[in-house]
């Protein structure tokens, strides 16, 4: 099996004073139907993430959804960290919900607050065609340079974006969290991974 290293979110345990690392387990599960083994990334690593990759070598990355961009910088530096790294080593990324957001803020495109996208249902339109639900309080302002719009909501937010030369790919909604996984998202994975 081919290793995807996962970066995890963050919670915070206040009776404990214990922050954690967390991965919802459906997304392991998601990525193991898909064919992956999947690597979770602490995020305490700092400054050696590069040489944990380096060591790790794995042959893609999924950023994973879960906490607002600044509500956590150790997270935010480790997701940065391994966009550079993936880029240069020409790696294979998909973002999930927050995980487009931070490929499109390393893109140099802010976000904005939304209305009607938490818990909500939206028919989608584009290259990417169905009905998602969403859990995302931010939508990024406009598709970065390089990239190109792979689908829009029916009220009008970027849902899914494409870098244009790297095997880069982000999704606002959370396929692991279907009740049945789409098998076209496990394809269009698997398009992007090989």
């Amino acid at each position: 099996m081919k290793i995807v290293a996962i970066t995890q979110r963050i919670d915070y345990h206040q009776s404990r004073n214990e922050y954690r690392d967390a991965l919802d387990h459906r997304l392991n599960n998601f990525l193991l139907e898909s064919g992956y083994l999947p690597f979770p990334i602490p995020n305490s690593l700092g400054f050696i993430v590069d040489e944990f990759l380096c060591e790790l070598k794995p042959h893609a990355f999924l950023l994973s959804g879960g906490n607002d961009i600044g509500e956590f910088k150790i997270r935010d530096e480790t997701e940065r960290t391994i966009l550079k790294y993936a880029s240069i080593n020409h790696i294979p990324v998909l973002g999930i919900c927050r995980g487009m957001q931070m490929m499109a803020n390393f893109a140099g495109v802010g976000l904005r607050e939304v209305s009607n996208h938490i818990c909500s249902t939206h028919k989608l339109s584009g290259l990417i065609t169905g009905t998602i639900t969403c859990y995302h309080k931010y939508s990024i302002d406009s598709c970065p340079n390089d990239f190109s719009t792979l689908a829009i909501s029916d009220d009008g937010e970027i849902e899914a974006i494409k870098h244009n030369i790297l095997r880069w790919e982000s999704w606002m909604w959370h396929p692991e969290r279907d009740q049945f996984i789409n098998p076209s998202y496990i394809q269009r994975m698997k398009a992007l991974f090989l």
